[in-house]
Order: C-alpha cells, then sequence, then structure tokens
C-alpha cells in the first residue's frame, strides 16, 4: 500500500489519541494538523504523530522572527509575504508564503486604521504569536518590530529618516509609519 502523501494543514489526529510530533502543530481545540508535505508517522509506542519528509524547508515556529513584504491592507489585517524566518538567532530561508497582523497586534497604543501604519511594498519585521489552522498571527508591539524599509506613496521611491518623520527626497513627500527600532 503506499503511503499517504499530506500538505500543511491537513488534520492528522486530536491530541487524546496521538501528540503533536515533529512537522506537526496543534491547535487551540487539541486538534493536530501537518505542517510540511510529506507522509503521515503514528509511532503508537509514544503515541505520537509526526511527519516524514525530505524537504528542508524551515518551519515557522511560535516565536519566529519574520521579515517580509506588505501585499494588502484591508482593515483589520495586513497580509505580508514572508521572505525570511529568523530561528534561534540565524537567518534562514522560508518558502512557507502568508502571515497576517490583525490591529489589535500592531502598536501598545490604539491604532484606528491600518493605512496610518502600513503601506503595501513595505518591509516588515515581526514575530509569530500564533499558529492555527486558519494562519499564522505576527505582531509588531514591541520596538524592534515594524517596517524596516518603506516606499514612499507617490512615487515608490525609499523613504528616509529624519528624525521622527519619513521623508521621499525625490517628490517630498512626508509620511508616517509604525517603524522598527531597526529601521533601514
Amino acid at each position: 500500500m503506499a503511503e499517504e502523501i499530506v500538505v500543511p494543514g491537513d488534520f492528522l489526529s486530536v491530541e487524546e489519541e496521538f501528540g503533536a510530533g515533529k512537522n506537526t502543530f496543534e491547535d487551540s481545540e487539541g486538534n493536530i494538523f501537518a505542517s510540511v508535505v510529506g507522509t503521515k508517522d503514528f509511532n503508537n509506542i509514544n503515541r505520537e504523530v509526526s511527519i516524514k519528509s525530505n524537504n528542508t524547508i524551515n518551519q515557522i515556529e511560535l516565536g519566529s522572527i519574520v521579515i517580509g513584504k506588505i501585499v494588502r491592507i484591508k482593515d483589520p489585517v495586513v497580509t505580508i509575504e514572508i521572505s525570511r524566518i529568523e530561528k534561534d538567532g540565524k537567518e534562514q530561508i522560508c518558502s512557507f508564503g502568508i502571515v497576517q497582523l490583525m490591529i489589535a497586534n500592531v502598536s501598545m497604543d490604539h491604532i484606528r486604521f491600518l493605512r496610518d501604519e502600513f503601506r503595501v511594498g513595505d518591509i516588515i519585521k515581526a514575530k509569530v504569536i500564533k499558529i492555527n489552522k486558519f494562519g499564522i498571527d505576527v505582531t509588531t508591539k514591541y520596538p524592534e518590530f515594524g517596517v524596516i524599509k518603506a516606499f514612499c506613496f507617490q512615487c515608490r521611491n525609499a523613504l528616509e529618516l529624519y528624525g521622527k518623520t519619513l521623508k521621499c527626497s525625490k517628490c517630498g513627500s512626508v509620511e508616517q509609519r509604525k517603524l522598527s527600532s531597526e529601521f533601514r
């Protein structure tokens, strides 16, 4: 019998039957899902389910630092296409794809509109705070997280930081963002 191939998000088990092993994740309801493409491996001795994968794709985990480009802003969510993750202090390529930043996770201060803090095309640094079957949520509430490179809304030129203000040296546009302390 051929081994069944699973993809990220495929249901595997519930925590009452098997624990979450390598290349899997558990949601808040105790359901266990695949986090990579591979084949199921149910270990009846340890009562753990894992996914065997030949892929060397780096996995996003709780607490991982992600860097990506904002591809959509629609209140109350910013959609970010991930290009790199940082795990254990080392930057790695990531092929996962998309994470989301909810308006409540942007800042310690009240945020009225996401467009006041971010623009499509900006490069952002954020921290993973939640992983479930609906997606991956990140936060920029802390000083080191936020926009690390911004582009002018008018002409798309890279913005420069003057004090606490972002200014375009090409067209003179002055803009605001939720900046990371590591803004470049």
